[in-house]
């Protein structure tokens, strides 16, 4: 059981000092869900080579809001994944995942509220539901006699209901005016995919005793439809690369180690 209560009020000061409240629709409300699941696993093996893992979770949810967005849904979704790995040898193994993933929300984001030291007001939203995404991943795995490895890995996402920042019209309850607002909302659909380079080099046989490298690396890119302009770009500040590259010394007959580490990464605009 959630439930976040809000109420807000928002006044204007002119130059005399008077305060004058502003009406701010949707500002008061309380918003509660009743949320349980059931999940299942199977594991099962083919051989000796392939082995697989099976999960399905059933989610049901019931989400409510009384006050000034009053509104009553409830949701039945399943969710889960089907995952396998095969050993092409002994030292080279593939994997690869379909998964099902349900978000969950903010329930701020039901209530409107306004920003005074950005400058702007956001429309609560009693219709938002959550992102839904299947998801794709294959990797390969190598392993070396001196435990060294390195994984390649590709993910796909295709995303459903996509939380963003909208457009959307509201209607005024005391005149039945309706004008558009901004605020958080849905957008239909998003696609995004990652390519990831990942593992750990031992040094020994390149004559650091003691030493190690580990090194983290991925691009990454995605496609969704503005919902304002209604050109195509990325996700909002979602990472467009990374790498980190950390080198440890464990000095030999010692009980001293030292590290040194390398990052840099860029973040996509939020808009």
């Amino acid at each position: 059981y959630n439930f976040v209560d809000t109420e807000s009020s928002f006044f204007t000061l002119d130059e005399q000092g008077t305060e004058t409240e502003v009406d701010l629709s949707g500002a008061n409300t309380k918003s509660e869900e009743r949320r349980a699941e059931i999940s299942g696993t199977y594991n099962f093996s083919f051989g000796e080579k392939l082995s697989t893992q099976t999960s399905l979770v059933i989610e049901y949810s019931e989400l409510e809001q009384s006050g000034d967005s009053a509104n009553a849904r409830t949701f039945t979704r399943p969710k889960g994944f089907l995952s396998a790995s095969y050993d092409l040898t002994e030292s080279l193994e593939l994997r690869g995942q379909i998964e099902r993933e349900v978000g969950q929300l903010d329930f701020f984001a039901f209530a409107s509220s306004v920003d005074l030291q950005n400058g702007n007001d956001r429309a609560g939203n009693a219709e938002l539901v959550p992102e839904q995404s299947w998801n794709y991943e294959f990797a390969i795995e190598k392993t070396f006699a001196d435990d060294s490895q390195v994984t390649l890995s590709f993910e796909y996402r295709d995303i459903e209901d996509v939380v963003q920042r909208v457009p959307f019209l509201i209607t005024d309850s005391d005149t039945g005016n309706r004008f558009k607002v901004e605020g958080i909302g849905n957008v239909p659909e998003a696609t995004r995919w990652r390519v990831r380079l990942q593992g750990t080099q031992m040094l020994d046989r390149f004559g650091i005793q003691g030493g190690q490298l580990d090194y983290d690396m991925f691009v990454r890119d995605s496609e969704i439809e503005d919902p304002f302009s209604g050109e195509l770009r990325r996700l909002n500040a979602e990472t467009k690369w990374f790498y980190n590259f950390t080198f440890r010394h464990d000095i030999p007959q010692s009980d001293y180690a030292w590290a040194l580490r390398v990052e840099d990464f860029e973040n996509a605009l939020h808009f």
